[in-house]
């Protein structure tokens, strides 16, 4: 039984390579264990899970994907393609101009600096992250929103009492009574939001006193800790977050009316996660102020 192979001579191997680009671009999702296979979705945008195979290939070029802001994600095994397969983003709008830019976008910098520029992936991860106030309507399944929480679970509280607890809302009426309580106008959100309260009842059985102005501060940084360990993680994996502060002091009285309660806890604000449809990452002001920061050293004392 036999097999035809197209010839790529020196003549055709141009329009050859951006022929197979272009098919290549028309998927909306492609998975592969092949290292070449997730260079050329990363080239044109589209989205790829990648799975490692006994070559060490793929899992180290893990690092670069996150680099160069592709839409490669490269998974350790066949449980993490499944919790990645529900959320798939939208493809960037190839174009074939866009494979020479960035052949020799890479070349000067090693020309110049003899290695490509890098940087450390969780800081760029900090420093990409932007608030967003545009949603798609797409919800996020049970098995992230776990991995979310869990990023939360992990951030530091006030001597170790891992006070903080997380509700996930995703009844619409109720989201958007939250988004008017915030906001303090009508705004859209995204289907799912995450509560985040402190439990007093696990203060207390560790000796603490809640009425003690010293612990009492605990839950502001605990809580603060674990929504932004939470918003890094959504960042990491392609997901968008809005921060909600409730700005009254009737606030658990507006939670109590729509049914968010629980004994001992006291809800202090919530993430809202989802798709994002602006492109905020091109933003380069909110409220009037800029959102690039000064030189580090205006920020030193």
């Amino acid at each position: 039984m036999g097999f035809s192979v197209d010839v790529v001579d020196i003549e055709n191997r141009k329009d050859s390579l951006l022929s197979f680009l272009d098919m290549i671009s028309k998927y909306k999702l492609v998975i592969t264990d092949r290292f070449h296979g997730a260079i050329f979705a990363s080239i044109t945008g589209t989205p790829c899970l990648a799975l490692p195979t006994i070559n060490h290939k793929i899992i180290e070029s893990d690092f670069w994907f996150r680099k160069l802001k592709t839409k490669t994600f490269v998974c350790k095994n066949s449980d993490e393609l499944e919790k990645r397969i529900s959320f798939i983003p939208e493809p960037y709008e190839y174009n074939s101009s866009f494979v020479k830019a960035m052949y020799y976008h890479i070349l000067f910098s090693v020309l110049e600096n003899n290695t490509i520029s890098v940087s450390n992936p969780v800081q760029d991860c900090i420093i990409s992250r932007r608030t967003v106030r545009s949603w798609e309507d797409y919800t996020v399944n049970k098995i992230l929103l776990y991995d979310i929480i869990k990023s939360g679970v992990y951030a530091p509280s006030g001597s170790n009492a891992q006070c903080v607890k997380f509700k996930i809302i995703q009844d619409k009426e109720r989201i958007f009574s939250i988004g008017k309580e915030c906001f303090r106008r009508n705004i859209n959100l995204p289907p799912v939001v995450i509560m985040l309260g402190y439990d007093f009842g696990i203060e207390k059985t560790i000796n603490f006193d809640h009425q003690n102005k010293t612990w009492e501060l605990l839950k502001y940084q605990d809580i603060a800790a674990a929504t932004q360990n939470m918003q890094l993680y959504c960042e990491s994996i392609g997901l968008s977050c809005c921060w909600l502060s409730f700005f009254t002091n009737k606030r658990q009285e507006f939670l109590n009316s729509i049914n968010i309660k629980d004994n001992n806890i006291e809800y202090l604000s919530g993430l809202a996660i989802g798709f994002s449809k602006s492109k905020s990452i091109l933003e380069t002001e909110h409220s009037g102020l800029s959102i690039e920061r000064k030189n580090i050293e205006n920020y030193i004392l």
